[in-house]
């Protein structure tokens, strides 16, 4: 069956993870997420304060409807066999070509139809409890695997703060080093950062890379 955009709810699975559509059930792990500074990337400081279940299920309301709407969806990293949310992850935009080249401005809500949705821009924080095991490249796999093959994106976009060395560390440790750039993010006042602009044959090549090493987590 093709793939309907957008979709009712997300849900990619992998052997360990899912990532799925949130529901206010996630409230608290959001509030621990969102408002413990240690759960940000290195160098941002701006968790966020006086998170309640209210006002954290009010906002998953609002990523469910913006989902709904076509827009980027925010989702829930979730421990496939407990499903104890451990992070969240968001396809932050959908942009055509010419967004994305900078040929016409960027639109609030994305072109419908597969060329409004050229490039995504993948976001990623895992709760600290849980890192080093693996799980933010495997989030990045389940992503990218689906941006490319179900989204019908030519285009994968990752950007960081400046400050952030283990994301650099993780974007080589993925092929990623030789694509590095420095320069504007695309988020809050824009920025000097770390972008990764990754294109299907680029990804192409980096899932033929990481299972001849062994290190393909799907």
């Amino acid at each position: 069956m093709a793939f309907a955009f957008p979709p009712t709810a997300y849900e990619i699975k992998s052997p360990r993870l899912v990532i799925r559509t949130p529901t206010v059930a996630d409230a608290g792990a959001f509030i621990e997420l969102l408002g413990n500074v240690k759960n940000l990337p290195l160098g941002e400081t701006g968790a966020m304060k006086d998170l309640t279940i209210d006002s954290i299920s009010v906002r998953i309301e609002k990523w469910r409807k913006l989902a709904s709407e076509g827009r980027g969806p925010f989702l829930a990293v979730a421990l496939r066999h407990t499903d104890e949310v451990i992070g969240y992850m968001a396809f932050n935009c959908f942009r055509t070509k010419d967004e994305y080249e900078g040929t016409e401005p960027e639109r609030e809500h994305p072109l419908p139809g597969p060329e409004g949705r050229y490039l995504t821009d993948l976001g990623i924080v895992m709760d600290h409890r849980h890192r080093r095991k693996g799980y933010s490249s495997e989030v990045i796999c389940m992503a990218s695997e689906f941006a490319f093959n179900s989204l019908g994106c030519q285009v994968v976009r990752m950007e960081t703060g400046i400050a952030n060395e283990p994301w650099r560390s993780l974007m080589r440790s993925m092929g990623f080093g030789a694509i590095e750039e420095k320069g504007a993010v695309s988020y809050a006042e824009r920025p000097i950062g770390w972008l990764y602009k990754v294109d299907k044959i680029t990804w192409q090549q980096t899932e033929r890379n990481l299972k001849a090493n062994e290190k393909w987590p799907l």
